[in-house]
Parts: structure tokens; sequence; C-alpha cells
């Protein structure tokens, strides 16, 4: 995420496409590489975002229930 204070709900043209600014000065509208660039400007800072590893879903109860409850073939004998 890309950090400038003094734009905060400012809107900023750059080389890469127009990037907007919220409340706090934060932009989250440019790629890594990008931010890299225009982070090494006066007046900006990166913040690197750390992203949660996914959850495995569990099966709902009602899943629980019905992969117990399949009934199984039979097994046949070849001759």
């Amino acid at each position: 995420m890309l950090i400038n204070e003094t734009l905060a709900n400012k809107k900023l043209a750059t080389p890469y496409g127009e990037i907007t600014f919220n409340e706090k000065g934060e932009s989250k509208d440019l790629k890594g590489e990008q931010e890299k660039v225009l982070g090494n400007l006066p007046g900006f800072t990166i913040k690197n975002e750390t992203k949660a590893p996914a959850k495995k879903a569990e099966p709902k109860e009602e899943e629980k229930v019905e992969a117990k409850a399949a009934p199984k073939k039979p097994a046949t004998k070849k001759n």
C-alpha cells in the first residue's frame, strides 16, 4: 500500500494511471513494483500488507451427515 498523508482524499496522475488516496492518505491502486518506484519519491512510504493464509473450509454439519450416510457399492469378484 502506498501512503502519502498530504494527498489524503485526492487523486494523483502517475505513469501507471490515476490513483486515489483515501482519508488516511493510503492507496491500493498500484501493483508491488509500481509502489516501489513511487515509494522512493519524497513524501511517499510503502506499507507491506501481509495476507492471512487462506483457511480450508470445513464441511457443514449437513454435508458430514450426508457423507456418512452414502451407501457403498458391494464388492464384486472377478473370475
